[in-house]
């Protein structure tokens, strides 16, 4: 490992490179919020979980908000 920047020649199939990782983008919580697509899939998933999430609370006779789920289950240890 060296202090130089990355080389954007292909690594593949050049055994003078040694042992190269597969380079990949990757994804941080900037490109995720700045993802034009977000309140598309937002939308989406929200309509098929929130009748489930009203269900869930009417059969555990509770009031639970969406990030409360997941959380409050795993410490009543109900889920993995």
């Amino acid at each position: 490992m060296t202090r130089t920047a990355q080389s954007s020649q292909p690594v593949h199939g050049n055994i003078r490179h040694g042992f190269v990782y597969e380079r990949v983008p990757h994804v941080t919580l900037k490109s995720i919020a700045n993802n034009a697509e977000i309140d598309v899939i937002w939308d989406r998933w929200r309509a098929e979980l929130e009748p489930l999430r009203e269900s869930l609370n009417t059969a555990l006779k509770n009031a639970w908000q969406e990030w409360d789920i997941r959380e409050r289950l795993i410490a009543s240890g109900r889920t993995q």
